[in-house]
């Protein structure tokens, strides 16, 4: 993981994939970098962990509907 310099200083970057990536400047601020978008979204710590536990529940009820959806007989489950 590496550092990139910015106008508010030197960026640590916290994690990295293929769409997403986080960096932590000196200020502290998190900024989630979407990759794709070209969108970055400035986060608190407290934020950022908000978001996790979001996301997640989002994930978990998302898993649980495509359980639930009825699938032709030939269908193989997931």
């Amino acid at each position: 993981m590496g550092k990139e310099r910015t106008a508010c200083g030197t960026h640590e970057e916290l994690a990295r994939t293929t769409d997403f990536r986080l960096t932590r400047c000196p200020c502290g601020t998190v900024h989630l970098h979407m990759n794709k978008g070209g969108v970055t979204v400035q986060l608190t710590d407290t934020m950022l962990a908000e978001l996790v536990n979001a996301t997640t529940a989002a994930q978990r009820k998302l898993e649980a509907s495509i359980a639930d959806v009825p699938r032709h007989p030939s269908t193989p489950p997931n």
